[in-house]
């Protein structure tokens, strides 16, 4: 911990629940395997409840340059309507909290969970962002089908080629709590409901144009027609139902399975592998079908959008 006083910080949050921390533990695994020792690493894992048996092993990727902070966020979201759908859960939220919870960070990183790190985390975060709000990188998903990019351009406002995931942020904290990013969400949240991407919606609009595009190295999924090269990745980010812990046969898998094999969750996860059963392949052959379905029911009211909201925030 004494190295914290000699070494620049970054600050970087992950947003659980529960049934996350397996997962979590495959993500910290990568990064501390390829990150600098030249920082000292803060990590805050954001969540609404984690079992003390779950923190406990957690806690064990502390050492020198990692210190592990859990901040449950339960009692904060109890007075907004969050709304959520299918395996999304009010966790997806939490990254927008961040810049008023903890005011003396100016720059910090948010990652989902759900991903692989394959280059040094302090490269992303070293990224100069100070005329932005966010350093973003573009979402390789809403770009592969016809429906989302649809959904982006007609309902957002947002072309889908400026369209950005929101699981993996370099934020300037200073800039959200500036110009109120915050405030603004919420008064978007209580006029508008936008279902297909809760938090990312919102997000993409509110810091259109204000935001510094990464390279997709930093954030790229197992999709089929990926170009990216497998030696070229930073950052894998299983997405959507492009789950190797579901599947086995999902592209860059075996990245996933070499940090897992390095938790004290591996033979949960690998039971996890064992008992997907068809149900719930078929349950997820069906999110696919009905999020599709449903940006095209989101797409024909468009017109909608633009008159409960208003004049759109980027226009």
């Amino acid at each position: 911990m004494k190295e914290c006083e000699s070494k620049p910080i970054v600050p970087i949050f992950f947003a659980i629940d529960n049934n996350y921390v397996p997962l979590l533990a495959v993500a910290l695994a990568s990064m501390k395997a390829n990150s600098s020792r030249d920082y000292f690493y803060e990590i805050y894992i954001l969540n609404n409840g984690v079992c003390e048996k779950y923190q406990n092993l957690i806690k064990e990727y502390e050492d020198e340059n990692y210190h592990i902070n859990y901040v449950d966020l339960n009692e904060r979201i109890k007075s907004l309507k969050l709304h959520v759908r299918d395996y999304y859960t009010t966790t997806i939220y939490f990254r927008l909290f961040i810049a008023d919870i903890f005011p003396m960070y100016d720059k910090a990183l948010y990652l989902d969970a759900d991903i692989v790190v394959k280059g040094d985390i302090a490269e992303l975060f070293n990224h100069d962002i100070s005329n932005y709000y966010l350093g973003v990188i573009k979402d390789d998903v809403a770009n592969a089908f016809p429906e989302f990019v649809e959904y982006t351009k007609e309902v957002l406002g947002v072309p889908s080629t400026d369209y950005f995931n929101s699981g993996i942020l370099v934020m300037n904290l200073k800039k959200f709590r500036e110009e109120k990013v915050f405030d603004q969400f919420i008064t978007m949240l209580n006029k508008v409901k936008y279902i297909i991407a809760p938090d990312q919606d919102y997000l993409n609009i509110i810091c259109h144009h204000k935001v510094l595009y990464i390279d997709s190295i930093w954030n790229t999924a197992p999709l089929p027609n990926n170009k990216v090269k497998a030696e070229d990745l930073k950052l894998i980010h299983y997405k959507l139902t492009a789950k190797p812990w579901h599947y086995a046969n999902i592209p860059y898998a075996n990245f996933f399975w070499d940090y897992a094999k390095q938790t004290p969750f591996y033979d949960q996860i690998v039971k996890t592998l064992e008992n997907y059963s068809e149900e719930d392949i078929k349950k997820d052959s069906e999110t696919e079908v009905n999020l599709l379905n449903k940006s095209k029911e989101e797409t024909l009211k468009a017109q909608a959008y633009y008159q409960k909201y208003g004049k759109l925030q980027h226009e």
